[in-house]
């Protein structure tokens, strides 16, 4: 290991220059060499395009973003500088910033920040993160408004405004098998993933009030790992209310789809940890009151390398009885897995799920 420092006893490496070629006797004192200088560059852009008829509604998306690109500033510090603790400010000397900040859950904490120490959860949103389910932004998901070891949808009463997410409805554009609204994950809130580039079309025709007709083609691969993000999808969706009666919504769509970009997601469990499990898990940085979750990572399974993908979702929200409240959803899915050699050279067995 070398590092700078203060210059120490020497040796010299030849009779003929004594001095020239004399080397500290401590590898940790020797001088700085001066090095070549490198530079990382890589770019990112996005084109898009829509135009909407009385009818008809098209548009288009051309995007690219670059596998080294980022939004990340890093400031480099002197070596001594500590905090009011007296522990040092940055480790490496390098105080890192996002100039696009990762904020999924789209409150007024981000849900990473710079954090000089070294923990688990040292820089996480304080109150948690639960995209798409603190519909009321108080910091405290929905599914779990008591804040005890139970979802509220496994509850009597309160399950009646809590459903888990196999009962919900969401588009999942990145297929891994998880509501686009609800995700979570580490990245910087960009228009698209990193390491991405292709062309997304899409068209929609309403043929009578409340019915619409949608088709559309995404044709994307990554530019580094050169890995597929195709499919072909369908969607023939109605929605209408009737006074007196209810409101009623209903989806059908169908998908070719080949996926081998894995979408990893960071997941924060439903049920509420114990005060050791609070203590064993957490940093004084998460606000234990109104957050004692465990967050945990989910994988993607990557079920859709080569695949039809068929969903029916219907929900109705009935009124016709005065003073009663009655909700039904139904959901079904199947995802069609098509044997033969995929993509990565894999054999895939033909299957159901």
């Amino acid at each position: 290991q070398y590092i700078s420092g203060k210059p120490g006893p020497r040796v010299p490496l030849s009779a003929q220059f004594p001095t020239e070629d004399a080397l500290p006797v401590s590898a940790f004192e020797r001088e700085q060499a001066p090095g070549a200088r490198g530079t990382i560059d890589d770019n990112s852009y996005f084109l898009t395009v829509k135009r909407g008829f009385d009818r008809w509604d098209v548009g288009g998306e051309l995007f690219s973003m670059g596998p080294l690109f980022t939004t990340e500033f890093r400031s480099y510090i002197a070596a001594d500088e500590f905090n009011l603790n007296g522990f040092p400010v940055a480790y490496n000397n390098t105080l890192l910033h996002r100039m696009v900040e990762d904020n999924d859950d789209n409150d007024r904490y981000p849900d990473s920040w710079y954090a000089w120490f070294d923990k688990k959860q040292a820089q996480m949103d304080i109150d948690g993160v639960f995209p798409g389910l603190d519909a009321d932004s108080d910091g405290i998901p929905d599914t779990n408004r008591n804040l005890n070891r139970e979802p509220d949808y496994l509850e009597p009463f309160l399950m009646y405004n809590a459903d888990p997410q196999e009962f919900d409805y969401g588009l999942d554009f990145n297929h891994n098998d998880f509501i686009d609204s609800r995700e979570n994950d580490w990245e910087a809130d960009l228009p698209y993933d990193p390491d991405l580039e292709g062309l997304h079309l899409y068209g929609s025709y309403k043929p009578l009030p409340g019915l619409k007709l949608t088709l559309g083609s995404m044709n994307a691969e990554q530019i580094a790992g050169a890995l597929p993000s195709e499919s072909l999808y369908s969607r023939m969706s109605y929605g209408r209310h009737v006074p007196t009666i209810g409101l009623f919504l209903s989806e059908l769509s169908v998908e070719r789809i080949q996926d081998g970009v894995a979408d990893h997601l960071s997941v924060y469990s439903d049920q509420v940890l114990t005060l050791a499990e609070q203590k064993q898990i957490f940093s004084s940085t998460r606000n234990q009151d109104i957050a004692p979750f465990r967050e945990e990572i989910r994988l993607d399974s990557l079920n859709y390398k080569n695949s039809t993908f068929t969903r029916l979702f219907a929900e109705a929200h009935w009124q016709a009885v005065p003073h009663l409240n009655m909700h039904n959803k139904v959901k079904l899915e199947i995802n069609h897995q098509h044997g033969g050699e995929l993509f990565d050279h894999t054999v895939q067995a033909s299957d159901r799920q």
